[in-house]
């Protein structure tokens, strides 16, 4: 069975195969919060788990057979001072596709992602 996770508005979603020409995100940031200063972040030992993103704008995470320790973290931005907004989620290893909740606005006619 595939697994989910989800933290604020941020869904880690397992899937079987990551796709082609991914690109290595270095600061491993997956969302900024808008109002108050957070970051969604990837951490793992020795940043072995990696944040991609495809051309298409859809991030990607891959987490090798050999981490353990991968987590889905919610911290002051620049300071890896963890917040108590959402919990630390550990993330075992696989590929999963990161997406951020999105809304319609019925105003504007189109999706937009969701302010955290």
């Amino acid at each position: 069975m595939k697994k989910i996770f989800r933290q604020g508005d941020v869904l880690v979603r397992q899937i079987s195969n990551l796709p082609d020409k991914l690109k290595k995100v270095e600061d491993r940031i997956i969302a900024h919060g808008e109002f108050s200063g957070h970051a969604h972040y990837i951490t793992s030992s020795g940043n072995k788990a990696e944040l991609l993103i495809s051309d298409k704008d859809v991030m990607y995470l891959d987490v090798p057979e050999d981490v353990l320790d991968a987590h889905l973290e919610h911290l002051l931005e620049g300071t890896g001072v963890w917040t108590k907004e959402h919990t630390k989620i550990a993330l075992p290893p696989g590929k999963y596709e990161v997406r951020i909740h999105t809304q319609f606005n019925p105003y504007s006619k189109a999706l937009q992602k969701v302010k955290d």
